[in-house]
């Protein structure tokens, strides 16, 4: 069996088979997370090198980070145009809101921002687990739990919430989980 669930969730099923494995779980905090995403013809934008950028807490952004969607991703965006997405944390505004903010981010960095051709916001309440002090600590303790024969975590709340971090977690316990199975009768 594979947990890719939120830490809570595996927590409540696993306090049963494992309580100190369930603890630490429980004790990995989560925020509320949204992404903006932005529709703009293609020949508005400015260069964007890369796939994107981190912003740095404390800097005055409202945005964690954008990604060039469609430079990242071919064939994410809408034919002509280039997609920009905007990630935030704990944040607590409306759609209407989150656009503007991330908006006005955009025209920090790039001086003149054209009017998006649409634009899409989804929200994902306690969809960001928090590494804070002693993450490490709770990590290697949840872990424990794989001491148990066929049992198996993955998911954001251990190593990394980026997608390639998230897919590298999935690939290595399922590949684990059929190793344990072809080693049974």
């Amino acid at each position: 069996m594979i947990l890719a669930t939120p830490a809570g969730v595996s927590a409540r099923l696993l306090e049963p088979l494992h309580p100190s494995a369930a603890e630490a779980l429980r004790q990995i905090p989560y925020g509320d997370s949204a992404t903006v995403s932005l529709a703009f013809p293609l020949q508005s934008l400015p260069p964007r090198v890369g796939h994107g950028m981190l912003m740095a807490a404390g800097r005055g952004f409202a945005v964690r980070g954008f990604t060039w969607t469609d430079q990242k991703w071919k064939g994410r965006a809408p034919e002509g145009y280039g997609l920009v997405r905007a990630y935030f944390s704990g944040v607590r505004a409306d759609e209407a809101e989150l656009v503007r903010l991330a908006l006005a981010d955009l025209q920090r960095l790039w001086g003149r921002v054209p009017p998006p051709g649409r634009t899409w916001v989804f929200r994902w309440q306690e969809g960001l687990p928090h590494y804070t002090l002693g993450h490490q600590q709770r990590v290697a303790a949840a872990m424990e739990a794989e001491a148990l024969p066929g049992l198996f975590l993955a998911g954001a709340a251990y190593f990394g919430v980026g997608l390639p971090e998230v897919v590298r977690m999935g690939q290595e316990k399922a590949a684990q989980a059929l190793a344990f199975l072809a080693s049974r009768p």
